[in-house]
């Protein structure tokens, strides 16, 4: 068995042909042919280890190389051969995947090993019928690529390259090295830069500790690429590792030093966070925040400034020093926007214009990358906090930020409090004598108080329950009224630097750590049922 393990680990480049294809189809049936042979726990346990084996490097050429970079990007294929191959393969290759492992439990302290070998030995036919069916479906997908793409190419075989990985540590971080070796060239370049690579980690991590220490509790192992790419991406997010690609950053015409691996660092573990980390609740405010925050662009006003013969792009570098939230705006709808309408030249927007068209863009912008949506906003905004510092964010894109990720460290977003803080005492009905508010109770995520006590008694608040009554402290600073209740949503209220509304003698507040309970004190009703229950036992 372990015969079988070591030919299957090595990983190395291959010509998908159909010899590499009746290759593939041989080193399955082999492990195929084993299956009936095992007798006991442990040998099944051997073949377990084999199977994974087989699968992890069906994984690592297949999906990892072929489907996920070469065949995305081969420019032998038109984009919509591309596109059209891999749905022809990505089904079959993945069926086929999610069955590359023995129906195996492991024995542990609920299930000894006699028991889990029983348990295989009947789940042994469906599950052999199940996979020989999924094989059979992709190596007539497989071969049917082979052939065409040879058709089409005049070629003998798919070139794919399955790059060396290293495991390394970098400055304290577990770190897989992709592709060193892959060419003289991109092993000479990735050496050049591998000291801007570790002078990004480390400033990373010093300015984590210091701005957003939550990044380093959740952090992912990082993929560094040592070869170039075909496609101008600096980093990206893989749920369980972080893909950077340093000699895409030095070939760019962007800043190849320690601040902008750090912010790329910075970004993608952001995506982490907004995946894993924030609420349900935290991202609809975020997302709304975001939205609410844009209004039709001035287009007359950029007309009057754009010179003619001017590219977008072009204006966009040109204003990046005069007018930064001007040019991060044009930013935006010229080149991030999700929609399809955007513009390059002069003469589209003239035309715009002249039809009535509007574009909308952020009043208080982060990126032209950060348009694209709310979670790229989100990422922008970390990014550029971690590795530039609060400097770079308005005041009340920090705010927003702190109010999700309450252990952030910023410095300016005190500027949007109001130093007048105030008490006031409320109360509020609840069906349950709580001893402290949680977001599971509340109604839409706020909390309900009111000054009037009797007014919760008597049902004209509109509280769920009078069960309870419970008497707070409420502490707030900066209060809405009706005018903002009436034309806004409570998150959109939030996102411009309330912490609480006051209607009439009602109050809203947002942060439970804004509430302090004082007493709670079950009614008349409920007493007199209590008192019922006590007499019916005496």
């Amino acid at each position: 068995m372990d015969n079988i393990i070591k030919k299957l680990r090595k990983i190395a480049d291959v010509k998908l042909d159909l010899a590499f294809v009746e290759k593939l189809r041989k080193d399955f049936l082999m492990l195929m042919k084993n299956v009936p042979k095992i007798e006991t726990y442990e040998k099944c346990t051997e073949l377990s280890s084999a199977f994974t084996t087989f699968r992890n490097n069906f994984n690592e050429i297949f999906f990892e190389n072929f489907l996920k970079n070469d065949l995305k990007y081969n420019e032998e294929l038109s984009e919509e051969d591309r596109n059209s191959l891999d749905k022809m393969l990505r089904k079959p290759g993945w069926d086929l995947y999610i069955e590359l492992r023995l129906p195996l439990d492991r024995a542990d302290k609920y299930i000894s090993e006699g028991q889990a070998f029983g348990r295989f030995k009947e789940a042994l036919p469906a599950w052999d019928r199940k996979i020989k069916s999924k094989a059979r479906v992709f190596w007539k997908a497989l071969e049917e690529f082979v052939s065409y793409y040879n058709k089409v190419t005049k070629k003998s075989g798919f070139d794919v390259k399955v790059p060396e990985i290293k495991n390394v540590r970098l400055e304290g971080f577990a770190c897989q090295i992709v592709g060193y070796g892959h060419s003289e060239t991109s092993k000479k370049d990735f050496a050049n830069s591998i000291g801007y690579v570790k002078e990004g980690l480390s400033l990373f991590r010093k300015n984590a500790e210091k701005r957003l220490p939550l990044l380093l509790k959740a952090i992912l192992p990082f993929r560094i690429y040592a070869y170039y790419t075909n496609i101008e991406i600096a980093g990206q997010y893989e749920q369980h590792y972080i893909n950077l690609y340093p000699l895409n950053l030095v070939s760019s015409k962007k800043e190849g030093n320690a601040n902008r691996f750090a912010q790329v660092i910075s970004h993608e573990m952001g995506h982490h966070l907004y995946q894993t980390y924030l609420s349900a609740n935290d991202i609809t405010f975020w997302s709304e925040a975001i939205r609410g925050d844009y209004e039709p662009l001035d287009l007359k006003k950029i007309l009057a400034i754009w010179p003619d013969g001017m590219w977008a792009y072009e204006l966009v570098n040109k204003l990046s020093d005069t007018d930064p939230v001007l040019a991060l705006q044009l930013d935006v709808v010229s080149n991030h926007s999700t929609s399809n309408r955007k513009f390059q030249k002069k003469e589209e927007v003239e035309k715009a214009v002249s039809e009535g068209e509007t574009f909308a863009a952020p009043k208080t912008p982060i990126t032209g990358y950060a348009g694209i949506n709310p979670e790229e906003a989100f990422c922008e905004a970390i990014g550029n906090l971690v590795a530039y510092g609060p400097r770079t964010l308005d005041p009340l894109i920090q705010h927003w930020l702190k109010i999700i990720l309450p252990n952030i460290k910023t410095a300016s977003v005190s500027k949007l409090a109001t130093p007048n803080k105030r008490k006031v005492v409320a109360y509020h009905g609840s069906s349950l004598p709580l001893t402290k508010f949680n977001y599971g109770v509340s109604g839409g995520g706020v909390f309900w108080f009111s000054e009037d006590k009797d007014k919760i008694l008597r049902g004209e608040t509109g509280a769920a329950s009078t069960k309870y009554i419970i008497k707070a402290i409420l502490t707030v600073s900066k209060t809405a009224g009706w005018e903002e209740y009436d034309k806004l949503f409570l998150q959109q209220i939030r996102a411009e630097g309330y912490d609480s509304i006051k209607l009439d003698d009602n109050w809203i507040i947002f942060d439970k750590k804004n509430i302090k309970i004082v007493s709670v004190t079950p009614t008349a009703k409920v007493a007199s049922i209590s008192e019922r229950l006590l007499n019916s036992a005496v």
